[in-house]
């Protein structure tokens, strides 16, 4: 795999901040899975999994989810789903 390749490749689809990001987002798990001891990084076929399920012939392949993406989105939510909620509580407890 040409390094030189792959980094052209990506700035031509992403733009030179989104290659950024990428790369950024795989140095947090990378050192994620060295902290902890896990792999995170690579995708998994679930027949190498141990896994006793009736449903598992309904599943797919196990596809890491990126830690940066994960902590964005999560932080969305809170943003999105949790501050209206805690409004509406605290409205709500006023009158009691």
């Amino acid at each position: 795999m040409d390094l030189s390749k792959v980094l052209r490749e990506s700035i031509k689809d992403r733009g030179i901040w989104g290659t950024l990001q990428v790369a950024f987002s795989y140095i947090i798990d990378y050192f994620f899975d060295l902290r902890y001891r896990t792999d995170t990084f690579s995708w998994v076929e679930l027949e190498d999994l141990e896994i006793e399920s009736k449903n598992i012939s309904r599943g797919g392949r196990y596809q890491p989810t990126h830690t940066f993406s994960l902590r964005n989105l999560l932080n969305n939510c809170r943003s999105q789903l949790i501050k209206p909620l805690l409004t509406w509580v605290v409205e709500k407890a006023r009158f009691y």
